[in-house]
């Protein structure tokens, strides 16, 4: 068994550093990127909650049921992620953070090092119910217009 450090080391090392100081080079990088990426996700919430109220119109039955599951396959997980991101983050990264530097840096790495990885997992999750709605959307125009055909 032998101590001591390999090359592949050494470069895992100086990856992480050069990610570290990066991450908190970006004056506020990570503090904006949280910002943004929060601002997106709660956009994207209230949307979903109106397209559920849709359900409240004209809706051809089956549109309407589907159209509310997959909006519930989108909201469940965004909804753990944006309850864990402002817990964790909110504090030292929100727009009204009273924090230092100093205070937040520890906060700016972890975004930068670990969040990032999570927000790609969860577009992944959601990629495939966002197209959904979509099509959803774009059948309900289908529905809607020929309905007031019949109306007329």
């Amino acid at each position: 068994m032998s101590f001591g450090w390999s090359a592949g080391d050494i470069i895992a090392a100086l990856t992480l550093l050069h990610k570290v100081g990066t991450a908190l080079r970006d004056s506020g990088g990570a503090s904006s990127e949280y910002q943004d990426t929060s601002s997106f996700l709660e956009t994207l919430s209230q949307t979903l909650q109106h397209l559920n109220a849709l359900q409240d119109t004209v809706l051809d039955p089956g549109i309407a049921k589907n159209l509310h599951d997959q909006c519930d396959q989108i909201q469940v997980p965004l909804a753990v992620f944006l309850n864990d991101a402002r817990r964790r983050f909110g504090p030292a990264l929100g727009a009204n953070s009273k924090r230092s530097k100093l205070f937040t840096a520890p906060r700016k790495i972890q975004w930068a090092l670990s969040t990032s990885k999570k927000i790609k997992q969860l577009q992944g999750r959601i990629a495939v119910p966002m197209a959904a709605i979509t099509i959803i959307l774009g059948r309900q125009i289908v529905y809607v217009f020929s309905y007031q055909k019949d109306v007329s």
